[in-house]
């Protein structure tokens, strides 16, 4: 039995950490936000709001979620830009 859990202690450690360094890796950025295209229009659609690569609240343009182009596809989903006052 102890054979097992040991293993299982460290991959679970090896796992957390590298969840923790991806978090500490991204880095804080202002970017566009594009959304998803509507039938007749490209499949990522440029839209007047900037937004950050990280944070806690959605960014979201009339409704829709804002996301950053990558290649020339809406990928990662973009959050609001907080000011700390």
């Amino acid at each position: 039995m102890k054979k097992f859990i040991m293993p299982a202690v460290v991959m679970l450690m090896a796992t957390g950490a590298a969840f923790a360094a991806k978090k500490t890796d991204s880095s804080k950025a202002v970017v566009s936000g594009y959304r998803f295209g509507n039938a007749g229009e490209p499949a990522c659609v440029i839209t007047p709001k900037s937004c950050e690569t990280s944070g806690n609240i959605v960014c979201t343009y009339n409704g829709q979620q804002l996301h950053q182009l990558e290649d020339s596809m809406c990928g990662d989903e973009l959050f609001e830009i907080v000011t700390n006052p």
